[in-house]
């Protein structure tokens, strides 16, 4: 069993689609950020998470990475991706491919509704940091 959680409109074929914004029409409608997980200990096999942390207050984060390595089957896998805000920022500063209000929106977020607004500054020594002291070991950065 596969999650997708905060999928937005990033639907992915053979997971369990999760949002808290029904607009999405997710196959799940949870707010992960404030309740537990549905599952069981260590009966999944991947979550994913896809520019979604950003979106959640760093006082979340805690009870969201246990929840996920509660949920996880060992040897399981988290794919999580986020805008590195030092190589976000260094872009915008140096106008990187003539596009800093590019860089700009993805430091900001889009902010077109509620949900789209960046709550946290993500860097991966942190991310790297953080993923560690909740029991994530094996973490590679690309």
């Amino acid at each position: 069993m596969k999650l997708n959680l905060g999928c937005g409109n990033n639907k992915l074929k053979g997971y369990i689609n999760i949002d808290v914004n029904e607009d999405h029409k997710p196959d799940l409608i949870l707010d992960f950020a404030s309740q537990q997980l549905l599952w069981e200990n260590e009966s999944i096999d991947e979550v994913c998470m896809f520019h979604t942390i950003e979106h959640i207050a760093r006082d979340r984060h805690p009870m969201i990475f246990a929840e996920i390595n509660r949920v996880l089957k060992h040897r399981g896998s988290l794919y999580l991706s986020y805008p590195n805000f030092k190589v976000c920022f260094d872009y915008w500063l140096r106008n990187y491919k003539g596009d800093r209000e590019f860089w700009e929106r993805t430091m900001l977020g889009r902010a077109t509704n509620l949900y789209e607004v960046h709550r946290c500054i993500m860097v991966d020594s942190e991310v790297t940091a953080f993923l560690r002291e909740y029991g994530f070991d094996n973490i590679k950065i690309r």
